[in-house]
């Protein structure tokens, strides 16, 4: 008798369970939002590259000469490391959004010189804008 009346409760609450799977639910469903268009970044044309490259070359004397000019107003014996620069560039002659992307040359407030002389510089244009960078290896004051 026992077992007949704990069946017979098991199957009552299995079958209320399935029941409830069927009705539907009053919880308001959620709209699936939109997700916006990832904006892929643009890398420099290859046709292109090799003239873009020599322009940030060509950089490299103003850059160390940035360097020297903090040397000399902060007094320091030294410095030996590297300077990564980031622009944008391709859509006009001059880049923008110039910044220094990573530094190990332990010298503050070089970024204003650095990016009035970038400010200068003439890359190739090809209609829209691309990031690049470039690293300069600097060795001043030993």
């Amino acid at each position: 008798m026992k077992r007949t009346l704990t069946i017979l409760v098991l199957s009552l609450s299995l079958f209320t369970l399935a029941c409830k799977k069927d009705t539907p639910s009053t919880e308001p469903t959620k709209e699936p939002t939109p997700e916006e268009p990832k904006s892929e970044a643009k890398l420099v044309p290859l046709d292109q590259f090799d003239a873009v490259d020599a322009v940030w070359k060509s950089a490299l004397s103003a850059v160390v000469s940035c360097v020297q000019k903090r040397v000399e107003e902060t007094k320091q014996k030294g410095l030996e490391g590297y300077l990564i620069i980031e622009a944008k560039i391709g859509k006009e002659k001059n880049p923008i959004d110039i910044r220094i992307k990573e530094q190990k040359l332990s010298i503050d407030q070089i970024e204003p010189c650095i990016a009035d002389l970038f400010k200068q510089l003439e890359f190739p244009v090809w209609g829209y804008w691309a990031t690049s960078q470039y690293s300069y290896t600097i060795n001043v004051g030993y």
